[in-house]
């Protein structure tokens, strides 16, 4: 709960933030990009770039993750059949051993 706690103040703080950006920096501004102009102040830019870098980080995470994930399924999958080897060499000498105390 406590951690619950900490976040949402870090929000509110944040949220808080990016109120104050938005309203010192209420100077209109265009920003070219190749043939486009956009129209915008410079602290709501500023924000949207923020939050472009959060969307793009969070994107490349995914990447990583998935690629940790899929070296785990290998290795799980490698585990698993070693299992299912040494469980048959076990049955194996298993009814080895029953057939010659049997004899």
């Amino acid at each position: 709960m406590k951690k619950l706690n900490v976040f949402l103040v870090f929000i509110l703080l944040v949220s808080l933030a990016t109120v104050l950006l938005i309203a010192q920096n209420y100077n209109p501004t265009v920003i070219n990009f190749f043939t486009f102009k956009f129209n915008t102040t410079v602290g709501l830019f500023g924000i949207i770039m923020l939050f472009a870098g959060v969307v793009i980080m969070w994107l490349i995470s995914l990447i990583v993750h998935y690629r940790e994930i899929s070296e785990l399924k290998r290795k799980l999958s490698d585990c698993e059949s070693k299992i299912s080897k040494i469980t048959k060499e076990n049955n194996t000498t298993e009814q080895t051993r029953t057939n010659i105390t049997e004899n």
